[in-house]
């Protein structure tokens, strides 16, 4: 299929196609056969060279152009003679025209534009009254005659046919144009053509279709349309027939509607023209698709090419196009298919893309495919060819050629560009690409070539074959200057020399020739070969290699060696897990010779230093001995010592078995299970060289913390028992549960645990803890609990029974509660009396019944809340930063309410009370210290009681004002002097500011270092005299205190050690001061701990 048909269909599918092409059609005839005005023939010719000329190589029938412009230029010229006849200037009469509507003509010679035409000018003489209204005159017989030499060649016009003009539809443009030879309607019935029986209502283009077949039908094939011609079937373009199907481009290979041509192609087998419709079945004439295209059986396609398969299809509605492999295989990704021109590429073509393929057209009305082969083919490429080879007489020369061709290559062997010679067919063999040439001799010196072909082509290499003729020489391979043997072994002397052709070999031993006996052999290949090697045979051998060219000898020396020998005896090692073992390998040898200890275990080379620092070579020289620290069961095995020297290698095996605790046991389950115990069965694991003694068995459920010991009904279980009864099991849960052996080593990993299996329900048998209750709102009784555990309920439908009654009282009241996460009960009634005892329990159920209650316990009713406020409220401010606050206490209970302790609300003057702070106490206190206020501020203070059932009624409101802050400054200049156990110190006045409270004295602490608790003196004045231990140093801070609070302390001072001399120093900043007026000052002091 051709790259038209591909635009053909992506332009709207065959159906249309098919319309258009007939509109083109009846253009074309109305054209060259209707009588019409040349105003609408050149509008036509117009419309057809417009669309036609950028489709040159669609319709490359010159017939179609050149009867198109012969029209056209007789429309110019009828135009240009009837203007001419006319009194008005020529351009008059044209802007006449485009005034009533007309463009202008295009100034482009031979194109008219659309629209041009649309209607007839009128015409110069005037039209005879017989005529009928909307028919066309007859052309005046003074019409301009054609240009000369513009019908040259070309075949005479049609006769014009009688009957109706065909309407044209003006929307359509026509996609392509069936082309009409010359004489088309010579043998034609004339217009309109008989409809076929129930085609009357028929669209249009069936009259078209029909009448083109009747044609194609009548014709010899010499005058088919070109492009229908079977010589050269192809729907597209009219080019020389190439390797190709349709398109000028590099040779490729596709299957579509064929072509002419000796290259690979294939299509179709022949060419129909559209077929006559033979009725109108389906609506506006739908019909299943139709294939025209036919494959061939087999395509060969060659390696590494592209091919192309095009399917083209008529059907209505336009059929969907898509392709597949038979074998279903999917396409590979580098395949593209394209289902709107019907397309599938190939690139690079290789082995696995050859097979069947399969185009499938479907549309509504039905489904049609066709199938065709593609065979893969490669010419021979060479893989392996033969080199240049230099041999000796008598050698044999082995020359191995091979190709990879696609069929397989055959393979044939030249000498010189000639057959080899067939008398030597026992000397000289091929074999599938294989030459061998035995005994070689000088007449076989020469170029070979191996060709490599099959049917597509073939190949050839070339390789050079030289024979050499020459004496002994031993240069190249002379015999080893020391050989090493190991007395009582074998020894091989081997004697190589380069000579052709091959001649005769001896030895000598020292001066004398070798003899051969039992022990001593000269082999076909010239070697020595020694056997049951003695401390005699040591000395010097001479191989000598003789021919008609020359002779020639090498010689060397063979020592005997002592044989090697393993000391250590092979053994059999038991051992126990996390035990060390040394493992012995003591060798006797020749002294001359060095050893290599090699070790393998199970076979395998043990590398030291990578198996987790577990081995470790520990022998000397002459021992290979290795110890394995902490031995694992993974280690026991087969141990072997290797002993190697130049001439001889010894080894020595020691199996080790470990024994360790058992492996875990195998196939762990549960066999039955009841509301409280489990039947379990298991199967024994590996013992690891030691019996079982034991068994245990673990559990674990969703409510466990990991895995617990269960306790069985037999208490030990035997090493031989695979199966126990586990007790004591919680109902209705989940249980896992796993089997661990115990031998003499210890307890090995457990068993895989068994799958999770439920214990059966039964009634609950756990009360709840901790019941209590009290509290709550007005007339209510409130009744908590600890809830039940999930794994404690023994089954489903768990909740709880709430029985109570008032002290003293014989019936209870009871309530449940069907939430297993319940935790709180609350009776609401009127009639409770408020702060009332209760005795209350709380049982349990569940969905097999109820279960026990828990012991009686009194409670207590919701009370009623505070119903008075406390008195004597007063308030004292003790620093800036704290007040007192004190009250007269309400009293604690009565027979409806108690008094559980007092909330105290502050809030400062500039705030509401709504964001009071709240201090609250506990019991029966009478007075509270607030905390971390601002100094120099006015608080207002109220309190108030409460209770469990809430708070009472607000006391008044009172106020304080804290006192003014203390000093912000700190002590500064501070000095000390210390003499024997004395420490004097002295520091400035510190002066408060205007909004602080004055200075009223000073502490002093001191301490041993900044960590310990500091011991504290206060005094009055400005210096202070402190006897201290000596030997020790000390860190002194400096504060003052007001009626505010203490102020800010002063930097860290310390003082050294005390030793009986006198030292002085002060504090960073200070000045310092004489001893004289420090022995003046009088110091007073007083002391607290």
């Amino acid at each position: 299929m051709t790259e038209g048909t591909s635009q053909r269909d992506q332009a709207g599918g065959m159906v249309r196609e098919f319309k258009r092409g007939e509109v083109l059609a009846k253009l074309f005839f109305h054209l060259v056969t209707s009588p019409s005005s040349p105003w609408r023939r050149l509008e036509i010719a117009g419309r057809l060279q417009d669309w036609l000329e950028p489709r040159r190589d669609f319709f490359p029938d010159p017939w179609i152009h050149h009867t198109i412009e012969a029209e056209r230029q007789r429309a110019l010229e009828e135009i240009v003679a009837s203007m001419r006849r006319s009194p008005a200037p020529f351009s008059t009469r044209l802007s006449t025209k485009a005034r009533n509507g007309f463009p202008t003509p295009n100034p482009v010679p031979g194109r008219v534009p659309e629209g041009f035409m649309e209607e007839p000018p009128p015409h110069p003489d005037p039209v005879p009254s017989s005529v009928p209204k909307g028919s066309q005159a007859e052309p005046p017989s003074h019409s301009v005659p054609v240009r000369e030499g513009l019908m040259d060649g070309l075949p005479p016009l049609l006769a014009p046919v009688p009957g109706p003009v065909l309407e044209v539809s003006e929307d359509e443009l026509p996609p392509f144009l069936v082309p009409i030879p010359e004489g088309f309607m010579e043998d034609l019935s004339p217009l309109p053509v008989p409809v076929p029986e129930g085609c009357e209502d028929a669209p249009s283009h069936r009259l078209l279709r029909h009448l083109f077949a009747q044609f194609l039908r009548r014709r010899p094939a010499d005058r088919l349309p070109l492009r229908h011609r079977p010589a050269d079937c192809r729907i597209g373009r009219g080019r020389p027939a190439d390797r190709r199907i349709g398109r000028g481009r590099p040779p490729d290979h596709r299957l579509n509607s064929g072509s002419a041509g000796d290259g690979l192609r294939a299509g179709l087998n022949s060419c129909p023209p559209f077929d006559a419709p033979s009725a109108c079945p389906g609506v506006m004439g739908e019909y299943e698709p139709k294939i025209e295209v036919q494959f061939p059986e087999v395509v060969p396609v060659a390696k590494s090419s592209t091919v192309k398969l095009e399917c083209f299809a008529l059907g209505n509605p336009v059929p969907t196009i898509s392709w597949k492999r038979e074998d279903g295989a999917p396409f590979g990704r580098k395949v593209d298919m394209n289902k709107a021109s019907g397309v599938l590429e190939i690139p690079y073509f290789q082995q696995e893309d050859s097979g069947m393929y399969e185009c499938m057209a479907e549309n509504s009305r039905g489904r049609n495919s066709v199938k065709g082969k593609l065979s893969f083919y490669a010419p021979p490429q060479l893989t392996e060819k033969p080199q240049d080879v230099q041999k000796t007489i008598d050698d044999t020369l082995v020359w191995e050629c091979k190709a990879n061709a696609k069929p397989k290559p055959s393979y044939s062997w030249l000498k010189n560009g000639e057959p080899l010679d067939r008398m030597e067919q026992d000397r000289v063999q091929v074999n599938n690409g294989v030459l061998t040439i035995s005994n070689l001799n000088l007449a076989d010196i020469g170029m070979y070539q191996c060709v490599a072909e099959n049917k597509h082509g073939r190949i050839f290499t070339n390789a050079e074959l030289r024979v050499i003729a020459i004496a002994p020489d031993f240069s190249q391979n002379l015999l080893k200057a020391q050989t090493l043997a190991r007395q009582g072994g074998d020894i091989l002397i081997e004697c190589k020399p380069r000579m052709s052709p091959r001649g005769v070999i001896s030895w000598r031993k020292g001066k004398e020739a070798l003899r051969e006996s039992h022990r001593m052999m000269v082999l076909d290949n010239g070697s020595l070969r020694l056997s049951n090697v003695t401390k005699m045979d040591a000395g010097i051998y001479t191989c000598v290699a003789r021919n008609q060219f020359g002779v020639a000898s090498s010689s060397g020396s063979l020592l005997v060696k002592e044989a090697t020998t393993i000391t250590s005896p092979a053994g059999h090692l038991d051992v126990t897990v996390g035990e060390s073992i040394v493992l012995p390998c003591q060798v006797s040898h020749d002294p001359t010779l060095d050893l290599k200890f090699t070790w393998f275990f199970n076979e395998q080379v043990i590398q030291f230093g990578s198996h987790g620092a577990y081995f470790e070579k520990v022998g000397g020289r002459s021992a290979g001995d290795i110890m394995i620290r902490n031995i694992q069961l993974s280690h026991a095995g087969k141990y072997t010592c290797a002993v190697q020297t130049k001439v001889d290698s010894v080894s020595i095996a020691t199996d080790v078995v470990v024994r360790g605790p058992p492996g875990p046991p195998l196939d762990c389950q549960v066999t039955e299970m009841t509301d409280t115990t489990a039947s379990l069965s298991w199967k024994p694991g590996l013992d690891n060289h030691s019996p079982v003694l034991s068994y245990i068995i673990q559990a674990r459920t969703p409510f466990s913390l990991g895995w617990q010991t269960v306790t069985t009904v037999i208490e030990q279980l035997k090493g031989k028992q695979l199966s126990a009864t586990v007790s004591d099991l919680s109902p209705w849960v989940d249980y896992e549960f796993r089997v661990l052996a115990t031998n003499s080593v210890g307890t090995g990993e457990p068993s895989k645990p068994s799958k999770k299996t439920r214990t059966k329900e039964m009634l609950p048998r756990v009360t709840p803890a901790r019941v209590s209750g009290g509290g709550g709102g007005r007339s209510e009784l409130v009744i908590t609990w600890e809830p039940v555990p999930e794994e404690m309920q023994s089954g489903p439908g768990f909740g709880y029974v709430v029985a109570f009654r008032p002290l003293g009282a014989q019936g209870w009241m009871q309530a449940a509660v069907t939430s297993p996460d319940a935790s709180r009960y609350v009776f609401k009634n009127e009639s409770i009396p408020p702060f009332s005892p209760y005795e209350v329990k709380v049982g349990v159920y569940n969905n097999k019944g109820e279960g026990p209650f828990s012991p009686n316990i009194t409670i207590y009713s919701a009370e009623e809340e505070p119903s008075r406020a406390p008195v004597r409220l007063r308030a004292r401010s003790v620093s800036a930063s704290e007040v007192e606050v004190t009250w007269k206490p309400l009293a604690w209970s009565n027979s409806r309410r108690r008094i559980l302790g007092y909330e105290l609300l502050y809030w400062g003057e500039k705030e509401k009370q709504d964001a009071a702070s709240v201090v609250r106490t506990e019991g029966n206190k009478t007075s509270v210290l607030i905390r971390d206020l601002e100094g120099s501020s006015t608080y207002y203070i109220s309190l108030r009681a409460y209770n469990s059932a809430g708070v009472g009624p607000q006391s008044t409101v009172v106020n304080v004002t804290t006192k003014k802050p203390p000093p912000s400054q700190a002590p500064v200049k501070i000095m000390w002097n210390t003499s024997n156990s004395k420490v004097i110190l002295r520091w400035d006045q510190v002066y408060a500011l205007e909004n602080e409270s004055e200075v009223t004295g000073y502490k002093v602490m001191y301490s041993q270092d900044k960590h310990s608790n500091p011991s504290v003196v206060e005094t009055n004045n400005t210096s202070l005299e402190l006897t201290l231990p000596t030997n020790q140093d000390y860190v002194i801070q400096i504060k003052p205190f007001s009626e505010g609070g203490e102020g800010i302390s002063s930097r860290q001072i310390t003082i050294p050690k005390i030793e009986g001399s006198i030292a002085m120093g002060a504090a960073p900043g200070s000045l310092g001061f004489s001893a004289v007026s420090l022995a003046a000052v009088i110091l007073t002091g007083r002391m607290l701990l």
